[in-house]
């Protein structure tokens, strides 16, 4: 998904970027929070275009 697109969703949703760290295969990982829901940790494309895959931690 792009992540632009991506990104707005969770914004929407009351999301909160947290931080972000290198990931394996020179990808991007980046958190984010939220006042209510679990974490979201997210896994980009090296450029930070496409989020790979995104789960609750």
């Amino acid at each position: 998904m792009p992540s632009t697109e991506f990104e707005l969703l969770l914004l929407t949703a009351g999301y909160g970027k947290m931080g972000t760290a290198p990931a394996q295969g020179n990808r991007m990982k980046v958190w984010w929070t939220h006042s209510t829901f679990r974490r979201i940790e997210a896994i980009y494309s090296p450029d930070g275009i496409v989020v790979i895959t995104a789960y609750h931690v």
